[in-house]
């Protein structure tokens, strides 16, 4: 798949290229060679007619645009063959493409993720290169406590909302929708936790089915879970839509609803005697955790007085603490976990850090990790005794994981694919006793202290799950933290109750409505979420030939910018800001910079900062890396595209060596290294490496 493929999916032909660029067709205005795609970003403009944006906006105005162009006829049509009300369709923007109808998917944040093509007799597709997403999210609210109302596929939906409508009951339910049956994902899962869920799937297999598989995933999360359980005397594949209908035909709409209701169950129909599925909940129930009301509970400044009373204090360890509590607080926020390093040099002041969140009751602290500790295989008679359970909800809080990365090479390697299988939020695991641990819709964040050793190990091996920060101890400030560290010895005690104290009480609240992301914001976020991507691959070599041993594919920061974005909600709720800071997006571009390879930042910085190419002699100088070492990360920058790499002559060197004032001469080849394009337009767009931030 490319990003083109939505564009193309919905009659854009590109007519040519110009570097990264596409340039063809414009679906709304007619013009033929004037609509401009990126080819690595999806942002897109028409010349002619000044429209533009990215992927979704072009989703958005492609169908609004066909909606307002569908008559009366077309939806007359389309009444003929589904039934309902010219009314219902426009309500939920339903447009008609010529051959096909389209239905909008919109995100919970109203921006349009998807457009489900359906034709007369089959089954609606989603365009192509676009993710399956949950129909009416757009009117679905986090903080709402009205019941869920799941629905199998999009037309049930708008027939159930339209029931729900005329019966007055829109102000107690709201409507969602799969795709399909056979579709239900974790992370929608990790949506419904905790609500009043009624899934209204089909009349037939493929809807008993869909029926278990979100019994499976909700029936240890959900506040209450009911089924419904069609009559015997309704003919296969009967459906909401059906019902709907013929209430409509009735106009009996409450006499309808009441119908409706009276057919859900606390299972799905058909359930096996033999599912056995122990959820991340099942055997161990997330508490409710304590929540203090406002007046006890310590702002932020009294949380950082309070450091401040022990420990010598500058910008790095304030930074610290702030991303320490904002991992904390992420965990309830909605999207995949936050997972960061804290990485620091011995007495950078990260474990008094880490040791301050151990009395929180939604964190769980440990000083290492063992695979056998985060799935149990004893069995215990009915309890699961593994941390795996007790950290669903939480933020597991390691002081050392440097340890974890310590141990022989098969425990590394358990350990870091079951947390990659709980990030994605399932993991299952058969021993041979007869124990089977399945955990489905698994939840937590991970703050984890690390050394510098960390560097040693292949983001590979790590699954590129986690970000990071590296706590800088200045060199001018190490003789004022060895005072502060004398001073303390007889105080370390009252430091540790004192800071866990305020850590325990600060954390005490439940999130309400996040901060404002300004659009300025948003759109940094995305060229820096690639560039870490990027910055971060790694190039596997064989140890023993030096050769490559696979292309490198960079990831393409999808799930960064996801992080990124998340962490700035977080660290502006912990600040009391109810719109994301220039200071709070400073943070979190370091954030992303160090979550990157060090060596590849420094010399790409170095680099630019060279009007975007320089020597190896050049970068030695700026950067001090050792030439040897230096050589071989530029080899690896050329593999990953960010740098081109051109041999260069006696002359062409003395050219560029008069920069730093060094005679290239009698030191071996001389290599000039140059930023590609694509690399410098992404820095540009970032902004990065220029003075202060927007």
């Amino acid at each position: 798949m490319t990003v083109l493929d939505p564009f193309e999916y919905h009659g854009y032909v590109p007519l040519g290229q110009v570097d990264d660029q596409y340039y063809g067709n414009c679906v709304l205005c007619g013009d033929t060679k004037h609509c401009y795609v990126h080819g690595l970003t999806g942002q897109w403009d028409c010349k002619k007619c000044g429209e533009g944006g990215n992927t979704k906006t072009f989703l958005q105005k492609y169908v609004e645009h066909l909606h307002e162009g569908t008559t009366g006829a077309d939806y007359r049509r389309l009444v003929r063959d589904r039934g309902g009300t010219i009314r219902l369709f426009k309500r939920w923007g339903v447009a008609y493409e010529g051959s096909k109808w389209l239905i909008p998917v919109y995100n919970e944040r109203g921006y349009c993720d998807d457009i489900r093509c359906w034709s007369p007799g089959g089954s609606p597709l989603s365009t192509k290169g676009c993710k399956l997403g949950l129909f009416g999210l757009q009117k679905f609210s986090v903080r709402s406590k009205r019941t869920v109302c799941l629905c199998e596929g999009e037309w049930d939906a708008m027939f159930f909302y339209e029931l729900a409508r005329r019966a007055g009951k829109l102000n107690d339910v709201c409507v969602l929708a799969v795709p399909g049956a056979g579709t239900f994902k974790t992370k929608w899962a990790q949506l419904l936790a905790k609500r009043r869920v009624w899934v209204l799937y089909d009349n037939d297999e493929a809807g008993d089915r869909g029926a278990l598989r979100v019994y499976k995933s909700l029936h240890s999360m959900a506040k209450e879970l009911k089924f419904v359980h069609w009559p015997q005397s309704r003919p296969e594949g009967w459906d909401v839509r059906d019902h709907c209908r013929a209430a409509f035909d009735e106009s009996n709409s409450r006499k309808a609803w009441n119908t409706l209701t009276g057919l859900l169950h606390d299972e799905p129909r058909n359930l096996p005697v033999s599912t056995q599925v122990v959820s991340a909940t099942g055997m161990l129930e997330v508490p409710d955790f304590t929540v203090l009301p406002p007046k006890d509970r310590p702002s932020f400044s009294r949380v950082v007085a309070t450091f401040r009373k022990y420990l010598q204090w500058d910008p790095e360890m304030h930074n610290g603490l702030i991303l320490t509590l904002a991992v904390c607080v992420s965990q309830q926020l909605p999207g995949p976990p936050t997972w960061l390093w804290l990485g620091g040099a011995a007495a950078s002041g990260k474990t008094a850090l880490l040791t301050s969140t151990q009395k929180s009751d939604r964190v769980v602290f440990r000083s290492t990790l063992h695979p056998k500790s985060l799935v149990s295989g004893f069995n215990s008679g009915g309890s699961d005794p593994s941390l795996l359970a007790e950290m669903n909800g939480r933020t597991l809080v390691l002081k050392d994981a440097t340890e974890i990365l310590a141990q022989h090479d098969l425990a590394v390697q358990e350990t870091m694919a079951v947390l990659r299988g709980a990030f994605d939020g399932h993991v299952s695991r058969n021993y041979g006793n007869a124990v089977h641990r399945e955990y489905v819709g698994l939840r937590f964040t991970i703050l984890a202290g690390v050394t510098h050793a960390l560097d040693a190990y292949s983001t590979a091996s790590l699954g590129e799950r986690f970000l990071r920060y590296r706590i800088k101890v200045p060199p001018k400030v190490i003789a004022d933290r060895i005072r502060a560290a004398i001073r303390l010895t007889s105080h370390e005690n009252e430091m540790e109750q004192d800071t866990q104290d305020v850590v325990q009480r600060f954390l005490a609240f439940n999130v309400g409505e996040l901060p404002r992301m300004p659009t300025w914001v948003e759109d940094r976020i995305v060229p820096l979420s690639q560039l870490v991507g990027i910055l971060r691959a790694t190039v596997q070599r064989n140890r023993g030939t030096d050769e490559i041993t696979y292309k490198p594919e960079p990831e393409h920061g999808t799930r960064v910018a996801k992080q990124l974005a998340k962490l700035a909600y977080s660290i502006a709720i912990v600040k009391g800001e109810e719109v994301v800071s220039t200071e709070t997006y400073q943070l979190l571009e370091r954030v992303a910079l160090d979550t990157a390879n060090p060596f590849h930042v420094d010399i790409v910085r170095a680099a630019y900062a060279m009007e975007g190419e320089a020597t190896s002699r050049e970068l030695e100088a700026e950067t001090g890396i050792p030439l040897s070492t230096l050589r071989r990360r530029i080899d690896d920058l050329s593999v990953l595209k960010v740098l081109k790499i051109k041999s260069l002559t006696i002359d062409e060197a003395l050219h560029y060596y008069s920069r730093v004032k060094r005679d290239p001469r009698g030191r071996g080849p001389a290599t000039l290294a140059k930023i590609t394009p694509p690399l410098s337009r992404l820095i540009q767009e970032s902004k990065l490496w220029r003075n202060g931030v927007q």
